[in-house]
């Protein structure tokens, strides 16, 4: 099974090299990781990181970009994987994260999506916000269509979904400025 990830960013040195590392190192036996990086032509020093994990990369963009809906779109139109989602410029991924789940995947092959914990974090990966992650995480034993629709507590970095949902569903709304997933993680399910 492949996974393709992608990371929109623009001017985002500060945590860029943290993101990129979590991504590269989740290969392993589980199978195929095609990472997409799509940076808005940054100017604050983010083009040099990325140059420097170039050979991790698969496919690595720098463009100006209408905002990070757009860049997504842009990974998501190029990637190749059979599983796809987006990690974005300042989260990390736990380690482990992708081998679960291709796991979760193959234990269920009809799922369109599928999503897990997601412990928000500071710069010093401190947790921060715990009742929000513990209002999500009580939703878990019931995840249905319906609750996925209607209620936020599916975290975006902890979602992915088959590319046959994505191109059921289309593109991300690049109307959207903030919230571009929420209309996604509907159609996705449907």
């Amino acid at each position: 099974m492949k996974i393709s990830v992608i990371t929109a960013c623009r001017n985002s040195a500060v945590f860029i090299e943290r993101t990129l590392q979590s991504v590269i190192s989740q290969r392993g036996s589980w199978g195929e990781l095609e990472y997409l990086v799509m940076d808005g032509a940054s100017t604050d020093g983010t083009q040099d990181i990325l140059r420097k994990y170039a050979g991790d990369i698969n496919v690595l963009v720098s463009e100006k970009d209408d905002g990070p809906a757009s860049a997504i779109n842009k990974g998501l139109l190029r990637a190749t994987g059979d599983i796809l989602c987006w990690l974005n410029a300042d989260d990390v991924y736990s380690p482990g994260t992708l081998e679960r789940v291709t796991a979760a995947f193959a234990k269920h092959p009809k799922a369109a999506l599928v999503f897990g914990r997601c412990t928000i974090i500071d710069e010093h990966d401190r947790e921060i916000r715990r009742g929000i992650t513990g209002f999500k995480h009580m939703f878990f034993p019931f995840s249905c269509r319906f609750m996925i629709q209607c209620i936020n507590y599916v975290s975006q970095p902890a979602m992915f979904f088959r590319r046959s949902a994505f191109e059921k569903a289309g593109p991300l709304s690049e109307s959207l400025k903030a919230a571009w997933d929420y209309e996604l993680d509907r159609k996705s399910v449907v």
